[in-house]
Protein backbone atom coordinates (compact mmCIF):
# COMPACT_ATOMS: atom_id res chain seq x y z
CA UNK A 1 0.00 0.00 0.00
CA UNK A 2 1.01 3.40 -0.51
CA UNK A 3 0.09 6.48 0.65
CA UNK A 4 -0.79 9.04 -1.97
CA UNK A 5 -1.27 13.27 -1.49
CA UNK A 6 -5.05 14.32 -1.85
CA UNK A 7 -5.90 14.96 -5.00
CA UNK A 8 -8.70 17.43 -5.97
CA UNK A 9 -8.49 15.42 -9.50
CA UNK A 10 -11.08 17.50 -11.95
CA UNK A 11 -13.05 18.28 -9.85
CA UNK A 12 -15.86 20.27 -12.51
CA UNK A 13 -16.62 16.78 -13.89
CA UNK A 14 -16.82 15.03 -10.52
CA UNK A 15 -19.17 17.68 -9.75
CA UNK A 16 -21.57 17.21 -12.51
CA UNK A 17 -21.05 21.44 -12.96
CA UNK A 18 -19.75 20.70 -16.92
CA UNK A 19 -21.06 18.16 -19.84
CA UNK A 20 -17.45 16.25 -20.97
CA UNK A 21 -17.97 15.28 -24.24
CA UNK A 22 -15.80 12.74 -25.11
CA UNK A 23 -14.53 11.23 -28.16
CA UNK A 24 -13.37 14.42 -30.31
CA UNK A 25 -11.24 13.60 -33.09
CA UNK A 26 -10.92 16.85 -34.53
CA UNK A 27 -13.45 19.27 -33.77
CA UNK A 28 -16.77 19.17 -32.25
CA UNK A 29 -19.65 22.24 -33.09
CA UNK A 30 -21.82 23.10 -29.87
CA UNK A 31 -24.91 24.44 -32.33
CA UNK A 32 -27.22 27.10 -31.21
CA UNK A 33 -30.46 28.51 -32.43
CA UNK A 34 -32.71 31.99 -31.74
CA UNK A 35 -35.54 33.31 -32.68
CA UNK A 36 -36.81 36.73 -32.46
CA UNK A 37 -39.98 38.77 -33.54
CA UNK A 38 -42.04 35.10 -33.86
CA UNK A 39 -45.62 37.03 -34.00
CA UNK A 40 -47.13 39.60 -36.64
CA UNK A 41 -50.29 40.91 -37.78
CA UNK A 42 -52.72 38.48 -39.65
CA UNK A 43 -53.04 38.43 -43.34
CA UNK A 44 -55.16 35.51 -45.15
CA UNK A 45 -51.49 34.94 -47.73
CA UNK A 46 -48.45 36.05 -46.05
CA UNK A 47 -45.95 37.49 -48.21
CA UNK A 48 -42.75 37.65 -45.74
CA UNK A 49 -40.89 36.24 -42.69
CA UNK A 50 -42.18 38.04 -39.09
CA UNK A 51 -38.79 37.02 -37.17
CA UNK A 52 -35.59 36.39 -36.92
CA UNK A 53 -34.14 32.89 -37.09
CA UNK A 54 -30.47 33.06 -36.05
CA UNK A 55 -28.70 29.80 -36.31
CA UNK A 56 -24.80 29.55 -34.89
CA UNK A 57 -22.54 27.38 -33.34
CA UNK A 58 -19.35 27.40 -31.01
CA UNK A 59 -16.65 25.00 -31.61
CA UNK A 60 -14.95 22.29 -29.36
CA UNK A 61 -11.31 21.97 -30.51
CA UNK A 62 -8.95 19.77 -28.30
CA UNK A 63 -5.17 20.83 -28.49
CA UNK A 64 -2.66 18.22 -27.69
CA UNK A 65 -1.50 17.71 -24.08
CA UNK A 66 1.08 15.14 -22.96
CA UNK A 67 2.26 13.77 -19.51
CA UNK A 68 5.67 11.51 -19.69
CA UNK A 69 7.86 10.43 -16.86
CA UNK A 70 10.84 7.88 -16.62
CA UNK A 71 12.02 6.25 -13.86
CA UNK A 72 14.52 3.13 -12.78
CA UNK A 73 12.66 0.28 -11.25
CA UNK A 74 15.45 -0.17 -9.21
CA UNK A 75 14.09 2.52 -6.99
CA UNK A 76 12.02 0.42 -5.28
CA UNK A 77 15.32 -1.87 -3.97
CA UNK A 78 15.10 0.17 -0.84
CA UNK A 79 11.20 -0.17 -0.62
CA UNK A 80 9.11 -2.77 0.72
CA UNK A 81 7.94 -3.93 -1.96
CA UNK A 82 11.67 -5.33 -3.00
CA UNK A 83 10.67 -8.76 -2.49
CA UNK A 84 8.52 -8.58 -4.98
CA UNK A 85 11.49 -7.53 -8.14
CA UNK A 86 12.49 -9.88 -10.59
CA UNK A 87 15.37 -11.78 -9.24
CA UNK A 88 17.52 -11.28 -12.49
CA UNK A 89 18.65 -7.02 -12.48
CA UNK A 90 18.40 -6.98 -16.50
CA UNK A 91 14.43 -7.91 -16.32
CA UNK A 92 13.95 -6.04 -13.43
CA UNK A 93 10.63 -4.44 -13.84
CA UNK A 94 8.20 -2.24 -11.82
CA UNK A 95 6.14 -4.22 -8.83
CA UNK A 96 2.89 -4.70 -10.06
CA UNK A 97 1.29 -2.80 -7.30
CA UNK A 98 3.79 -0.01 -7.41
CA UNK A 99 2.53 0.47 -11.28
CA UNK A 100 -1.06 0.76 -10.80
CA UNK A 101 -0.39 3.42 -7.81
CA UNK A 102 2.07 5.61 -10.42
CA UNK A 103 -0.51 5.08 -13.39
CA UNK A 104 -3.28 6.22 -10.83
CA UNK A 105 -1.18 9.47 -9.14
CA UNK A 106 -0.15 10.39 -12.68
CA UNK A 107 -3.66 10.59 -14.02
CA UNK A 108 -4.95 12.36 -10.81
CA UNK A 109 -2.39 14.56 -11.45
CA UNK A 110 -2.92 15.42 -14.77
CA UNK A 111 -6.85 15.44 -14.28
CA UNK A 112 -5.73 18.66 -11.63
CA UNK A 113 -4.13 20.26 -14.15
CA UNK A 114 -7.05 20.01 -16.59
CA UNK A 115 -9.35 21.28 -13.58
CA UNK A 116 -7.35 24.21 -13.14
CA UNK A 117 -6.60 25.05 -16.71
CA UNK A 118 -10.79 24.19 -17.55
CA UNK A 119 -10.91 27.68 -15.57
CA UNK A 120 -7.87 29.53 -15.90
CA UNK A 121 -5.94 28.02 -18.73
CA UNK A 122 -4.29 30.95 -21.64
CA UNK A 123 -2.68 29.84 -24.59
CA UNK A 124 -0.39 33.28 -24.17
CA UNK A 125 0.83 32.13 -20.95
CA UNK A 126 4.84 32.09 -21.02
CA UNK A 127 6.77 33.36 -18.25
CA UNK A 128 5.12 32.21 -15.27
CA UNK A 129 3.75 35.52 -14.29
CA UNK A 130 0.15 35.51 -14.33
CA UNK A 131 0.14 31.95 -14.25
CA UNK A 132 -1.63 30.37 -10.74
CA UNK A 133 0.28 29.55 -9.01
CA UNK A 134 -0.43 26.69 -6.22
CA UNK A 135 2.80 26.39 -3.66
CA UNK A 136 4.84 30.00 -2.64
CA UNK A 137 3.49 32.66 -3.50
CA UNK A 138 5.41 34.47 -6.63
CA UNK A 139 7.49 30.82 -7.29
CA UNK A 140 6.72 29.46 -10.51
CA UNK A 141 5.46 25.77 -10.59
CA UNK A 142 6.24 24.10 -13.66
CA UNK A 143 4.12 20.99 -12.41
CA UNK A 144 0.82 23.19 -13.44
CA UNK A 145 1.77 24.39 -16.95
CA UNK A 146 -1.97 25.43 -18.11
CA UNK A 147 -1.15 27.04 -21.17
CA UNK A 148 -2.34 24.56 -23.44
CA UNK A 149 -6.13 25.90 -23.92
CA UNK A 150 -7.99 28.85 -23.24
CA UNK A 151 -9.95 28.42 -20.01
CA UNK A 152 -13.51 29.79 -19.68
CA UNK A 153 -12.66 32.98 -17.42
CA UNK A 154 -10.31 33.98 -20.61
CA UNK A 155 -13.07 33.50 -22.55
CA UNK A 156 -15.57 35.14 -20.30
CA UNK A 157 -13.76 38.00 -19.94
CA UNK A 158 -12.97 38.57 -23.44
CA UNK A 159 -16.64 38.25 -24.45
CA UNK A 160 -18.89 41.65 -24.22
CA UNK A 161 -22.11 39.76 -24.42
CA UNK A 162 -21.29 38.23 -21.13
CA UNK A 163 -23.20 39.50 -18.12
CA UNK A 164 -20.71 40.67 -15.69
CA UNK A 165 -20.95 42.76 -12.38
CA UNK A 166 -19.16 45.73 -12.88
CA UNK A 167 -16.59 47.16 -10.44
CA UNK A 168 -15.57 43.79 -8.56
CA UNK A 169 -13.62 44.51 -5.78
CA UNK A 170 -11.85 41.29 -3.52
CA UNK A 171 -14.61 39.51 -1.78
CA UNK A 172 -14.88 39.11 1.99
CA UNK A 173 -17.38 37.64 4.60
CA UNK A 174 -18.97 40.99 4.96
CA UNK A 175 -19.80 42.02 1.71
CA UNK A 176 -19.90 38.63 -0.66
CA UNK A 177 -23.95 38.87 -0.83
CA UNK A 178 -24.02 42.18 -1.27
CA UNK A 179 -21.37 43.11 -3.78
CA UNK A 180 -21.18 39.89 -5.41
CA UNK A 181 -23.79 37.28 -5.38
CA UNK A 182 -26.97 39.47 -5.00
CA UNK A 183 -26.00 42.06 -8.07
CA UNK A 184 -25.60 38.14 -10.17
CA UNK A 185 -28.96 37.37 -9.14
CA UNK A 186 -30.60 40.71 -9.92
CA UNK A 187 -28.35 40.49 -13.69
CA UNK A 188 -30.78 37.05 -14.21
CA UNK A 189 -33.87 38.96 -13.58
CA UNK A 190 -33.09 41.89 -15.26
CA UNK A 191 -31.86 40.45 -18.43
CA UNK A 192 -32.68 36.49 -18.88
CA UNK A 193 -35.59 36.47 -16.98
CA UNK A 194 -36.04 33.01 -19.12
CA UNK A 195 -33.47 31.09 -17.06
CA UNK A 196 -35.45 31.93 -13.28
CA UNK A 197 -39.13 30.92 -15.16
CA UNK A 198 -37.05 27.91 -16.66
CA UNK A 199 -35.63 26.78 -13.20
CA UNK A 200 -38.39 26.59 -10.67
CA UNK A 201 -37.01 24.15 -8.37
CA UNK A 202 -33.81 26.05 -8.82
CA UNK A 203 -31.72 22.97 -9.52
CA UNK A 204 -29.87 24.29 -13.55
CA UNK A 205 -28.71 27.42 -12.27
CA UNK A 206 -25.48 27.10 -9.87
CA UNK A 207 -23.07 29.37 -8.20
CA UNK A 208 -19.53 28.43 -8.93
CA UNK A 209 -16.85 29.61 -6.72
CA UNK A 210 -13.20 28.88 -4.92
CA UNK A 211 -13.16 26.60 -2.03
CA UNK A 212 -11.83 29.92 -0.22
CA UNK A 213 -15.30 31.63 -1.24
CA UNK A 214 -17.31 29.77 -0.35
CA UNK A 215 -15.90 29.35 3.11
CA UNK A 216 -16.15 33.61 3.17
CA UNK A 217 -19.87 32.81 2.44
CA UNK A 218 -20.09 30.61 5.34
CA UNK A 219 -18.26 33.05 7.80
CA UNK A 220 -21.19 35.50 6.70
CA UNK A 221 -23.67 33.07 7.50
CA UNK A 222 -22.60 32.76 11.00
CA UNK A 223 -22.44 36.44 11.50
CA UNK A 224 -26.22 36.61 11.07
CA UNK A 225 -28.62 37.65 13.66
CA UNK A 226 -30.78 34.92 12.97
CA UNK A 227 -29.35 31.42 12.26
CA UNK A 228 -31.32 28.34 10.75
CA UNK A 229 -28.45 26.06 11.39
CA UNK A 230 -25.85 25.70 14.63
CA UNK A 231 -22.89 27.97 13.60
CA UNK A 232 -20.56 25.02 14.73
CA UNK A 233 -21.37 22.77 11.96
CA UNK A 234 -21.33 23.03 8.25
CA UNK A 235 -22.91 26.24 6.63
CA UNK A 236 -25.77 25.75 4.03
CA UNK A 237 -24.35 25.29 -0.18
CA UNK A 238 -26.78 27.84 -1.39
CA UNK A 239 -28.10 31.10 -2.25
CA UNK A 240 -31.76 32.12 -2.53
CA UNK A 241 -31.95 27.89 -3.40
CA UNK A 242 -29.66 28.01 -5.87
CA UNK A 243 -26.04 25.77 -5.24
CA UNK A 244 -23.13 27.12 -4.57
CA UNK A 245 -20.43 25.11 -5.54
CA UNK A 246 -16.73 25.06 -4.77
CA UNK A 247 -14.12 24.40 -7.77
CA UNK A 248 -10.86 23.69 -7.29
CA UNK A 249 -9.95 25.32 -10.17
CA UNK A 250 -12.07 28.47 -9.68
CA UNK A 251 -9.71 31.21 -8.32
CA UNK A 252 -10.51 33.71 -5.98
CA UNK A 253 -12.54 36.82 -6.23
CA UNK A 254 -14.40 35.40 -9.09
CA UNK A 255 -18.25 33.96 -9.37
CA UNK A 256 -19.52 32.69 -12.19
CA UNK A 257 -23.65 32.20 -12.20
CA UNK A 258 -25.19 30.10 -14.89
CA UNK A 259 -26.62 26.55 -16.14
CA UNK A 260 -24.28 23.93 -14.63
CA UNK A 261 -25.29 20.45 -15.91
CA UNK A 262 -23.63 17.33 -17.12
CA UNK A 263 -26.07 17.09 -19.82
CA UNK A 264 -26.00 18.61 -23.33
CA UNK A 265 -28.65 21.29 -22.08
CA UNK A 266 -25.74 22.57 -19.63
CA UNK A 267 -24.29 25.93 -20.87
CA UNK A 268 -20.65 24.39 -19.72
CA UNK A 269 -18.99 22.39 -22.19
CA UNK A 270 -15.25 20.14 -22.16
CA UNK A 271 -14.18 18.63 -25.01
CA UNK A 272 -11.58 15.81 -24.83
CA UNK A 273 -10.52 12.54 -27.47
CA UNK A 274 -10.96 10.34 -24.81
CA UNK A 275 -11.64 9.57 -21.02
CA UNK A 276 -10.54 6.17 -20.86
CA UNK A 277 -7.09 4.63 -20.19
CA UNK A 278 -6.13 3.32 -23.55
CA UNK A 279 -3.62 6.63 -23.84
CA UNK A 280 -1.53 5.73 -21.03
CA UNK A 281 1.65 3.42 -21.98
CA UNK A 282 3.79 1.97 -19.57
CA UNK A 283 6.69 0.39 -21.08
CA UNK A 284 10.58 -0.27 -21.42
CA UNK A 285 12.37 3.11 -22.75
CA UNK A 286 14.95 0.68 -24.99
CA UNK A 287 15.67 -3.05 -25.00
CA UNK A 288 19.20 -2.23 -23.65
CA UNK A 289 18.07 0.52 -20.63
CA UNK A 290 17.01 -0.49 -17.47
CA UNK A 291 14.30 2.44 -17.43
CA UNK A 292 11.02 2.59 -17.97
CA UNK A 293 8.61 5.66 -19.49
CA UNK A 294 5.49 6.93 -18.76
CA UNK A 295 3.31 8.40 -21.40
CA UNK A 296 -0.26 9.60 -21.61
CA UNK A 297 -1.67 11.90 -24.91
CA UNK A 298 -4.76 13.59 -24.23
CA UNK A 299 -6.71 16.28 -26.21
CA UNK A 300 -8.92 19.36 -24.31
CA UNK A 301 -10.31 21.89 -25.03
CA UNK A 302 -13.72 24.00 -23.74
CA UNK A 303 -16.17 26.70 -24.18
CA UNK A 304 -19.68 27.66 -23.16
CA UNK A 305 -22.85 27.78 -25.62
CA UNK A 306 -24.45 30.69 -25.17
CA UNK A 307 -23.31 34.29 -23.79
CA UNK A 308 -26.40 35.64 -22.63
CA UNK A 309 -26.56 32.81 -20.04
CA UNK A 310 -23.30 33.39 -17.91
CA UNK A 311 -22.89 36.01 -15.55
CA UNK A 312 -19.86 36.78 -13.88
CA UNK A 313 -17.98 38.49 -11.10
CA UNK A 314 -14.52 38.96 -11.58
CA UNK A 315 -11.58 41.01 -10.85
CA UNK A 316 -9.59 39.64 -13.18
CA UNK A 317 -9.16 41.25 -16.90
CA UNK A 318 -7.58 40.63 -20.26
CA UNK A 319 -4.70 41.31 -19.07
CA UNK A 320 -4.44 38.39 -16.39
CA UNK A 321 -4.28 35.72 -19.13
CA UNK A 322 -1.23 37.24 -20.57
CA UNK A 323 2.53 37.03 -19.85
Amino acid sequence: YFVLPALFNFDSVVKKVVYLKDGIKKKHTIPTMDFSGALQPRTATPTQSGGNLTIAARTLEPADVMAYQEMNPRNFEVHWDAENLSQTLLTRQLPATAENYIMLLLMGRSFEQFEIMTWQGSTQYQNNVNVPQFDAPGVPNPFYQIQFTDGYLKKMVNDSAVYAVPGAVALTAANIVSVCLNPLYNLVVVNNKGLISQDPKRKRMEFLVSYATKALYEQYLTTQPFKGNDPTIAGLDSYLGWAITPLAGMPDNTVVFTEAMSTPEGNLWVGMNSISDENFMLAKLFNNSELFFFKMLMKMDVNYGRSEKVFLYTTLTAASFIQ
